[in-house]
């Protein structure tokens, strides 16, 4: 697929959109709002904690604290688990779009008769990439022992061969620490951000394996993913580039959210209640990502159900 490839296939996209029998823009906006209201619940509930917290004194403060704690820990994880299912669930809807199947907003529920496998993917894939990062992370640890970058670290090791533990301490100063901790930064951050990448794209393709094949367990939809994308990882940038411009505006939306820590950390003073600025940022985030989400989401992932259908014809799996 070249670059004229992935235009024809937006093309292709937003053809399939106009035949839909539920508007794209109901769909985008039934998935957005289910998600924020998911998260303003867990807002709400994590302001009402910190309230309840607040107003309460002496030794049952802390039995209510925890109590709090614990119901809020409970609940943002289930939440975020809930909405997982819920996003992968765009992938069934992308696919029948792209196959002119006409889903409607129940198809997003797919997600959740299949979240025995989902969960699993998910695991798989995290622990995959975590062996991936400390292996790179190895490598590059032993490339930064071979460099002139580590001289000081080279000093402090033969310094500590004649020095005590309480000797070793006392050499190991904040200023120590932080020149050997930015020396060995690029030699860690480098490797694992390049190992990352192409395993990010290794699997970009599995939770669509998993709601085109009700019976793909979690290993199967990463191989599958693998198989398809091998090769033809430079179709998804293609397309990730074509996208470039919404793929940017999600993530600063998502950053708005936290406006008020970002001020507070550049030094910046605004001369509103903390609690109401926080909580305008994190409604501008909320109301941007709805129209967002309603507006693109649909045509984004209809495109890439059509690249994941190029790419299944292609390897005739």
């Amino acid at each position: 697929m070249s670059d004229y490839r992935s235009k024809d296939l937006i093309v292709k996209a937003k053809e399939q959109l106009a035949v839909s029998a539920t508007p794209p823009a109901k769909l985008g906006f039934c998935h957005v709002g289910v998600s924020a209201v998911a998260s303003i619940l867990v807002t709400v509930v994590s302001y009402l904690c910190q309230v309840s917290t607040g107003s309460a004194d002496g030794l049952n403060a802390l039995g209510i604290q925890a109590i709090l704690e614990t119901a809020e820990l409970v609940l943002s994880t289930l939440v975020s688990v809930l909405t997982t299912f819920w996003s992968v669930g765009f992938c069934a809807v992308a696919l029948q779009l792209a196959r002119q199947q006409h889903p409607t907003c129940r198809t997003f529920l797919t997600g959740f008769y299949r979240w025995w496998s989902i969960l699993w993917t998910v695991v798989l894939q995290g622990l995959l990439a975590f062996l991936l990062i400390y292996a790179a992370m190895i490598v590059g640890s032993l490339i930064y022992a071979l460099t002139p970058a580590s001289s000081a670290l080279l000093d402090l090791a033969e310094q500590s061969a004649t020095l005590d533990a309480t000797a070793i301490l006392e050499a190991l100063d904040d200023a120590t620490l932080m020149e050997l901790m930015y020396s060995m930064l690029p030699f860690l951050l480098i490797p694992a951000v390049l190992v990352l990448i192409p395993f990010f794209y290794l699997m970009r393709l599995s939770n669509f394996v998993l709601m085109d094949e009700p019976r793909c367990g979690a290993f199967r939809a990463c191989w599958r993913s693998v198989r398809l994308a091998w090769g033809n990882c430079r179709k998804l940038i293609a397309m990730d580039l074509h996208y470039w411009w919404y793929h940017l505006l999600a993530v600063l939306l998502a950053v708005v959210a936290y406006g008020d820590v970002i001020l507070a950390a550049l030094g910046f003073t605004v001369a509103v209640d903390a609690t109401v600025l926080s909580l305008l940022f994190y409604g501008v985030s909320i109301l941007g990502q709805v129209l967002l989400f309603t507006w693109k989401k649909p045509q984004v992932m209809t495109s890439y159900a059509l690249v994941y259908d190029h790419l299944k014809a292609q390897k005739k799996l």
